[in-house]
């Protein structure tokens, strides 16, 4: 930095003189630090009590008002966000402004001192933002980002300055984060100078889009009223096609059902579909995995929230909370959606699965539970669904994860049916045998199957019965269920559309410890 930027900014009363000594000796504008500030850049951020003579002296010597540096700041964008602890830069401000300064120069993110002003987290953003309006500083300019003023006072603590403070005095500035008072103050300013509260950034969200988004758990309500008066749209789609309402829905924050509450009263969609799954705020609440997805819930039920708005993949939000939500909430998430219409037996669009099916070939914790809810509300036990046709006995039967026994022994216990068919004749006993992983819980699986009437005579679509699947088997304990498909029934001469045995198998392709003498067995 050369001598003139020293004295530029220097505190003591011996700048000024200083100062016109050099200027006497030196010319003013060709002289640049290595960011590109000039004099009067320097002079803007002069806390000393010099500082507005400096700057007087500096414009009276013909330096440009708008002179900038290399990011395109000028000295009015540097004020702007200054966080000296005086009010001075008001005054060096006016000053600038009076002597051509202009509030709508653009930096090289497209920002003006506007921009700055409003998301200065510093305690005087307000008065320089009321300054810049009085010379016509513009509400509307979108900077590179897309950003408007309005944005910039929403993000004003999210931000914490990174983009409109200057790294003078930064450890400083950390300790004045703006009040929630000053940062309403801001909004409305804006809103009254034609600030648009549905401007969209270049990720098409607005104002109203960002205070949702960033909202932590400081209480944004008064901030949300304010935009929402004035016009900001709580059902306004952004690229993702998603509104703020979706954002409050899908949001952890302690504040969301609050937010919830003041967007619905404003005209808030309950059932806005939105997202690139095509999803409703009732089904993200439904999967919220916060400690207030239950209140979301009951909220947006309480505004006209269909429990059965299916996705693009015709997913409802019984379907999502039975699949994806297992927090402590889940079970009351779902009692709830049931108590209000969730059909228990809606087909998804993609699998063809009910939500007892998810339920039934869940690997969670609560898969016990949520089959307990709801068959209780309706579910049914032999509803046919999947590409196949199967129920949630025979998925029950696939589970091989350790509550597959325990779901197959409620459905059985509530009306589920063991010789129940999908498309191509399989019962659950098939599947069992040919598809569950887990050797030792498809034994009791089975078990619990014949107990309740399963038939191990059964013909698939092609003729074959569970016998004729075991003997093909080759498995640890495959000896152990042909004996005991024996024991319930099982018939090894029963011929399949082939007329082939079970019998006849295990000399071609089954083990020779299942080619016992025909008398040995029971038939």
């Amino acid at each position: 930095m050369s001598p003139m930027y020293g004295n530029s900014s220097v505190l003591g009363d011996s700048a000024l003189e200083l100062l016109e000594l050099l200027l006497e000796k030196r010319g003013i504008d060709v002289i640049w630090d290595r960011d590109g500030k000039t004099l009067l850049h320097f002079a803007m951020i002069n806390e000393g009590d010099c500082g507005p003579k400096i700057l007087k002296k500096l414009l009276e010597s013909g330096m440009n008002p708008n002179v900038v540096d290399k990011h395109n700041k000028t000295p009015l964008h540097l004020a702007s966000v200054s966080l000296n602890i005086e009010n001075q830069n008001i005054s060096l401000m006016r000053d600038l402004l009076e002597n051509g300064g202009d509030p709508n120069a653009l930096d090289e993110d497209g920002w003006t001192p506007v921009h700055c002003a409003a998301g200065d987290w510093g305690e005087y953003g307000y008065e320089k933002l009321k300054l810049l309006f009085l010379f016509e500083g513009d509400v509307s300019i979108n900077g590179t980002d897309g950003l408007t003023p309005l944005h910039c006072a929403i993000l004003m603590e999210e931000n914490n300055g990174s983009k409109t403070r200057d790294n003078t005095n930064n450890d400083e500035a950390k300790q004045r984060i703006a009040t929630k008072k000053d940062q309403i103050n801001r909004v409305q300013l804006i809103l009254d100078n034609g600030g648009n509260p549905n401007a969209q950034n270049s990720l098409g969200r607005s104002p109203l889009h960002l205070l949702v988004i960033q909202n932590g758990f400081s209480d944004k309500s008064d901030v949300l009223q304010l935009l929402l008066k004035k016009g900001g749209n709580p059902n306004l789609l952004d690229n993702k096609q998603c509104a703020p309402i979706h954002y409050a829905a899908d949001s952890i924050s302690e504040t969301a059902p609050e937010m919830m509450k003041i967007l619905l009263e404003y005209g808030g969609n309950a059932n806005l579909i939105g997202g690139e799954q095509g999803v409703t705020p009732l089904y993200l609440a439904a999967k919220n995995l916060g400690n207030h997805g239950l209140q979301l819930t009951e909220i947006l039920l309480e505004h006209g929230g269909n429990s059965n708005a299916q996705d693009n993949l015709g997913r409802s939000p019984v379907h999502v909370v039975v699949g994806i939500n297992e927090c402590n909430v889940g079970l009351d998430i779902l009692k709830l959606l049931l108590k209000k219409g969730g059909d228990p037996n809606l087909l998804d669009k993609e699998e063809h699965y009910a939500p007892l099916h998810y339920a039934a070939d869940g690997h969670k914790e609560q898969g016990p539970e949520k089959i307990k809810i709801l068959l209780d509300n309706g579910g049914d036990p032999n509803l046919n669904g999947g590409e196949g046709g199967i129920t949630p006995l025979h998925a029950a039967c696939l589970n091989s994860e350790i509550h597959g026994l325990t779901i197959t022994r409620i459905l059985l216990e509530n009306g589920g049916n063991p010789n129940a068919l999908d498309l191509h004749k399989r019962t659950p006993l098939h599947l069992a045998i040919q598809q569950n992983k887990n050797d030792q819980l498809r034994l009791e699986t089975i078990k619990l199957l014949l107990e309740k009437g399963a038939n191990p005579n059964a013909g698939d679509i092609i003729g074959m019965t569970p016998v004729h699947y075991v003997v093909i088997d080759n498995r640890s304990n495959t000896l152990k269920l042909l004996k005991l498909l024996l024991e319930h029934g099982g018939n090894i001469l029963q011929k399949d559309d082939f007329g082939t045995t079970p019998h006849r198998l295990t000399t071609q392709i089954g083990s020779k410890q299942y080619c016992q003498p025909e008398n040995n067995y029971e038939i």
